[in-house]
Order: C-alpha cells, then structure tokens, then sequence
C-alpha cells in the first residue's frame, strides 16, 4: 500500500465503476488496467473542496461539494448531465433507490431529487445544521432501509423520514450534534452523537 499524500489525505473519497476510478479531490477519474499505468481519464472542476464520496448510478456520478452544489457528470467524459443548487455546504454522501436521489445540505433540509433531471420531489427541513468545530468535516449521510431514509442532523436529532413524500415518520433528540452516518441491524438503527454516546434505537418507533 502506497504511503504517498494521496493516501495520508483524509478528504480523499473513491468510487470505482468497471475501469475508471473516481476520486472526489476535483473531480478527477482515472482509467485502470492491470497490463498499464492508470491515466487520467478526465477532470471536472468544482468552486469548492469536496467531502463527499462520489456514487455511480449507471452512466452517472453524484456527488455534493462545499459551494453548495450537488452535480451529476456524464462518467465517459467528465461533463455536467445537471447541477442543482442548495442554500449551504454538501458535507455528506449521497443514497440513491430506483431513479430519486437523496442527501443531506448544510441548509438544514434532506433533498431527493430526481436522478435524471434533477427535479426536487421534495425537501425536509430539520431544524438546522452547525459545525462543532473546524474538524467537523462531515455531515450524516442517509441511509435507506425499508423505504425510509435515516440520517443525523446538527440539531442533535436523529430522523426517520418516508421516502416517498419526504413525511416524518419519528425523530430521536440526543445530547448534541450528530454528524455519523446510521447504520441498522436486526430491526435497530445504531448511530454516535458529539454527546459521546452511541444509540440503538427501533426503525420502527425510533
């Protein structure tokens, strides 16, 4: 394993889709082979870092960056399929089910999106997002399960919200921020709050 920058870097997120490598630095993709060295396949230049990790959906890429953006680039050549603007910084991984798109802004609302027009279905408002500090990179990802999205929110709550029309379905206040992705087991849903505490709530009932 390389101990190069590029793997020290903490902001450095990949996906990978048959021969290409994305890396969510820029945007830049590289193709790969075993018989030859990697080349770059194309750039894509954002106004902002990147702290999301890019997801491949068919011929697509999604990802959010720090200018607020949340892009979808054509994964042969690099370039924008569409763009949709929110009110705050993309700190967090996309999840994606059949053609809708979701992820989280530091305006505060959860989106989903259509993935192929970029049309909004619907939005979920929390009630707001904040830093804890200079090192709080990352907002929650959501996570699907069951046709609800799960996430965390800078209001301290957990959320569990229909997929299908945005309704909330419960939320769970914990003691502070909580900025990690969920993930579910055996009908519980496990989650870390900044209060130093790790949640085993019910998917159901929260």
């Amino acid at each position: 394993c390389s101990k190069g920058p590029l793997m020290r870097h903490s902001n450095i997120a990949l996906a990978i889709s048959g021969a290409v490598v994305l890396l969510a630095s820029g945007v830049w993709a590289q193709t790969v082979s075993s018989a030859a060295k990697p080349e770059v396949a194309w750039k894509h230049h954002t106004d902002a870092p990147i702290n999301s990790s890019p997801i491949v959906e068919g011929a697509t890429v999604y990802f959010g960056g720090f200018d607020s953006v949340f892009y979808a680039l054509d994964i042969e050549s690099g370039k924008a399929v569409w763009t949709f603007r929110t009110g705050g910084e993309i700190r967090s991984t996309a999840a994606v089910a059949q053609d809708r798109m979701f992820f989280v802004s530091g305006d505060g609302n959860l989106y989903c999106l259509d993935r192929r027009s970029s049309r909004k279905l619907w939005a979920f408002q929390t009630q707001g997002e904040i830093q804890y500090d200079f090192a709080d990179y990352y907002h929650s990802s959501p996570i699907l399960f069951g046709g609800t999205v799960f996430f965390g929110s800078g209001d301290g709550n957990v959320y569990a919200v229909r997929s299908s029309d945005g309704v909330k379905l419960w939320n769970f206040q914990t003691g502070a921020i909580v900025h990690g992705t969920p993930a579910i087991d055996g009908g519980r849903l496990f989650v870390g709050s900044f209060d130093g505490t790790l949640y085993a709530l019910d998917v159901e009932t929260g």
